[in-house]
């Protein structure tokens, strides 16, 4: 049965495109958010990310806002808040949460969609689950969720897993 709910998963890029956006944004400036720490330990989340500019990667772009328009049709804008993430061994978003808040900065929008881009699989653990249901972890996997549906990124074990995550924007729900 078709649930407009659900994920949408699409091979997006090969290994060696995924490669490359790997190069360009890993680096030693990203900045290590942690959250719901107890003494030295964070509970919730560890990660480390940087913001970008997904107008360098227009196909993207376009390819979540096809998935909006076929699946979903939520009220979104152009505007995407987009991110390169690192979670390295004992890096996790372990806490079941939603991304649908409303930015602090502009109260008129908020994250209505969701989306993951995988790009690598050369690690354990890792994994993204959405609804509890555990998620293709193949490089080039784009996965385009509404920011409502619960999701978690279980403790890396070994390696590093590479990924861009973001939202994509529109009005408050009525």
């Amino acid at each position: 049965m078709y649930d407009q709910f659900s994920h949408r998963e699409t091979s997006m890029y090969n290994k060696d495109d995924c490669c490359n956006i790997i190069k360009k944004y890993n680096s030693s400036e990203l900045h290590h958010m942690q959250q719901g720490k107890h003494g030295n330990v964070s509970n919730n989340r560890d990660v480390y990310i940087e913001k970008i500019d997904l107008s360098n990667h227009l196909d993207l772009a376009n390819s979540i806002f096809e998935a909006n328009q076929y699946f979903y049709n939520f009220d979104i804008s152009r505007k995407i808040e987009c991110y390169f993430a690192r979670y390295e061994t004992g890096n996790h978003y372990n806490a079941e949460h939603t991304d649908c808040i409303i930015l602090e900065d502009n109260e008129t929008l908020q994250r209505k969609l969701s989306f993951s881009l995988l790009l690598n699989e050369d690690y354990t653990g890792g994994n993204l689950s959405i609804t509890n249901t555990m998620i293709n972890n193949t490089t080039g996997t784009l996965v385009v969720f509404p920011s409502f549906l619960p999701h978690n990124v279980s403790t890396v074990t070994s390696g590093t897993r590479y990924v861009i995550f973001g939202f994509c924007l529109g009005p408050s729900w009525r």
